[in-house]
């Protein structure tokens, strides 16, 4: 996956599809979606500043809620470099 979005070089691909639960998720608030994608790609690191943001934030106000810190920042992030203007 990471050499598909990033690279782009030998794929001419227009969808990525992710396909999985949507469920709630302790550090996430809910899991799937752009998580999949940024975290997937951006591995250990990405788990870690995630987790750690979570930790911040508390754990106990984003389970099972769609919007929190952590899914705005996936937001920005889909915004500025998945569909660029």
């Amino acid at each position: 996956l990471n050499q598909i979005v990033w690279d782009k070089k030998d794929v001419d691909s227009h969808l990525i599809l992710s396909i999985g639960q949507v469920v709630p998720h302790e550090v996430m608030g809910m899991a799937n979606f752009n998580k999949n994608l940024f975290v997937g790609v951006g591995g250990v690191e990405a788990i870690n500043l995630s987790h750690f943001i979570g930790a911040v934030h508390g754990m106990e106000r984003m389970m099972g809620r769609a919007d929190n810190p952590l899914r705005s920042i996936l937001h920005y992030a889909s915004d500025k470099y998945l569909h660029p203007n």
